[in-house]
């Protein structure tokens, strides 16, 4: 039985399911010279304490590598061998994202990043005061997945007019209006809310800088939950700090060696007063039993179809990070 090697323990529906498939699961703490022989995937947390630079090698049977996580920018793409597919778990977080994406919009709608016990203070400062989503729009960058639940409950919950924003300008199911990423800037004006949720590759690096930020309203919203780099800091400190009325709200933060949970900026951004932040807490799945489940079996269905020959989703094009 070929082996399915797993860097987290999985609960029994898992193991069962792979069983049923034909494969066996084994933990990557476990592994000897067998085991690395005859396993044919590893699902795995690909980043911490995983040395997979030295343990890529060693198994020579090796067909894919499925992630746990939704983003693979932390991948060694040159050092894993080009036959090997490497397959995301984008879409597995889209609710509980979603959801935390649209509670830090609210709280900084209603200007909870900078609460005061005097009425009138609250309500007059360009921090606090309370903002209207009804009916306003929201810009969403990353039309599926998170995005396209987050359009979900902004159209539904909100009534609020949906501008997608995507690297081709494709149409998305449920969303007003889709326009490419090159359109965005021109756009931006028109946005009350704007949440981001794109993943880290070349293209998106940096994507929203000087020239969309220069264009927000001035009291609006933007919320970042997709990686800290798709936003220059610098640029967005010094709109913040010359537009008090914009307002960002951010799960996800610039890695600069110390990982993108550390709420740690060069410019001091997280202690400006229209910023509300928090350490990479949105997807839930180290702390919700719920959300665990999902994702693993998520990524282990998944995996399975792609050893099995059906259509996988979330194939990684190595070029976009190569």
């Amino acid at each position: 039985m070929d082996i399915v090697l797993t860097t987290i323990p999985l609960p029994g529906e898992a193991i069962k399911y792979l069983e049923n498939h034909g494969f066996q699961a084994r933990m990557v703490s476990d592994m000897e010279e067998e085991t690395m022989a005859r396993a044919v995937a590893l699902l795995c947390w690909c980043m911490g304490d995983l040395d997979l630079l030295s343990m890529i090698g060693k198994l020579r049977g090796l067909r894919a590598i499925q992630t746990f996580s939704a983003g693979v920018d932390h991948l060694p793409f040159n050092a894993i061998p080009p036959h090997v597919a490497v397959l995301s778990n984008a879409g597995a977080y889209s609710r509980p994202v979603a959801e935390f994406a649209w509670s830090l919009v609210l709280a900084l709608a209603k200007g909870l990043n900078g609460t005061t016990p005097n009425r009138s203070a609250y309500i007059s400062s360009p921090y606090s005061k309370p903002y209207l989503i009804h009916g306003k729009t929201l810009m969403v960058f990353g039309t599926r997945g998170i995005g396209g639940e987050a359009a979900r409950i902004g159209k539904e919950g909100f009534k609020m007019r949906v501008i997608g924003i995507n690297r081709s300008g494709a149409p998305a199911p449920g969303i007003d209006e889709v326009h490419p990423s090159t359109d965005a800037p021109r756009l931006a004006g028109r946005a009350d809310v704007v949440i981001v949720s794109l993943p880290l590759t070349k293209e998106t690096r940096g994507i929203i800088g000087r020239d969309f930020l220069s264009n927000m309203k001035d009291e609006s919203i933007l919320v970042n939950v997709g990686r800290g780099e798709v936003i220059v800091e610098e640029d967005l400190y010094e709109e913040l700090k010359r537009r008090p009325g914009i307002r960002f709200g951010t799960d996800v933060w610039w890695n600069y060696g110390s990982g993108e949970s550390v709420m740690k900026t060069k410019t001091g951004l997280h202690s400006l007063p229209n910023v509300l932040g928090t350490p990479h807490i949105a997807g839930g799945a180290t702390y919700s039993d719920e959300v665990s489940r999902e994702v693993i079996m998520s990524a282990v269905t998944n995996v399975v179809k792609f050893l099995e020959g059906r259509d996988a989703r979330n194939l990684v094009n190595r070029s976009e990070y190569v």
